[in-house]
């Protein structure tokens, strides 16, 4: 199926924000929607605060928005950004008036992508260069034709697991995966999270519970920080029995492997 494909004209963020309020086919709906950040481990499911901080800049300046629209579908893609003064760009005065900062892209499909690079690559004349914050598998970055990028701030974000029967059993697994694992955590600081536990996974669902029973050859040790990389999918297990951050069985590795197998976390909004 052909679909045709339109860049919707520069908005205001004011009126931006009062689209994604009150308008039926919002601004956000690509993020929102459940082919975009629900399926990426990591994604934040953005309140208003969050969006407050995506259509306002805190320095005051003009925030700038393009949508791609799709027909009757909705919008497919969207950016939002501003533009920063040249004197962020020594050497450059006299040539580029600015350059392109992102502050939110989105994207539905590969058309959608190849259409925002068309926007970046239209503004060449005036804007130095565009950043954004995204993951390694970025959709825009894997749509440019040929090497014009380059990773310049790669930042890993923390994450502490401060009530473990509720994280892992609220947590999603993978599909058609049924396991148990027997697991030992230690932890410095919370209480709570230490000793015995077992996780049985069903079909997505997980289901948590403490356990007394004597530690087997096929417990899995380790503590809280490693317990949270393996959790998010940000290191494996066997990586982390690599690193001697994790102890266990080749049954027991094979297991968490299985269970929290996935693509690496990533996250698009910067605070």
């Amino acid at each position: 199926m052909t679909k045709r494909l339109t860049f919707g004209p520069a908005r205001s963020a004011a009126e931006l924000e009062a689209q994604a309020r009150n308008e039926p086919l919002a601004f956000n709906t690509p993020y929102d929607s459940c082919v975009i950040a629900k399926d990426r481990p990591g994604w934040l499911d953005r309140n208003h605060f969050i969006w407050e901080r995506v259509y306002q800049d805190p320095g005051g300046a003009a925030v700038h928005g393009y949508a791609v629209i799709g027909g009757d579908d909705g919008v497919d893609g969207y950016v939002i950004y501003t533009q920063d003064a040249v004197g962020h760009y020594p050497g450059a005065a006299g040539r580029y008036p600015y350059g392109i900062k992102v502050r939110d892209v989105q994207v539905r499909d590969s058309a959608a992508a190849r259409r925002v690079l068309a926007f970046f690559s239209a503004c060449r004349s005036l804007a130095r260069d565009v950043t954004w914050h995204g993951a390694l598998d970025d959709h825009l970055l894997l749509q440019v034709p040929e090497i014009g990028t380059e990773i310049s701030v790669p930042e890993t974000w923390m994450l502490r697991i401060v009530d473990v029967h509720a994280a892992l059993g609220q947590r999603g697994y993978p599909p058609r995966t049924s396991a148990r694992l027997d697991f030992e955590v230690t932890d410095d600081v919370v209480a709570g999270n230490r000793g015995r536990w077992v996780l049985e996974v069903d079909r997505r669902a997980g289901k948590v519970s403490r356990t007394t029973r004597k530690a087997g050859r096929n417990t899995l040790r380790l503590d809280i920080r490693a317990l949270a990389s393996l959790y998010t999918g940000h290191l494996s297990a066997r990586r982390l029995a690599d690193l001697d951050l994790i102890e266990g069985s080749s049954t027991s590795l094979n297991v968490a492997e299985r269970l929290f197998a996935g693509p690496q976390p990533s996250m698009p909004d910067y605070f």
